[in-house]
């Protein structure tokens, strides 16, 4: 992944975070990722150099999101 595919992930998951992060169907014609590596790679970017662009507010919502999804995959699988 490049810069700027991180960039389209932060700025979708800013656009979703508050209606749950968006469809795993979206994220994958959006991203062509399953959901969950997309989560996965959205937790780091955001703890990363690149979540300091973001709010608090935003970082704090995407963190609960990603936190969410990938939980709710674990208790699927």
């Amino acid at each position: 992944m490049t810069y700027s595919d991180d960039d389209a992930m932060l700025k979708f998951a800013t656009r979703w975070y508050q209606y749950g992060g968006g469809e795993d169907s979206d994220i994958f014609v959006e991203f062509g990722l399953p959901a969950s590596a997309y989560f996965r790679r959205l937790a780091k970017l955001v703890d990363g150099p690149s979540g300091r662009r973001l709010t608090p507010e935003q970082r704090n919502g995407i963190r609960n999101v990603v936190r969410s999804r990938l939980a709710r995959r674990q208790t699927a699988a």
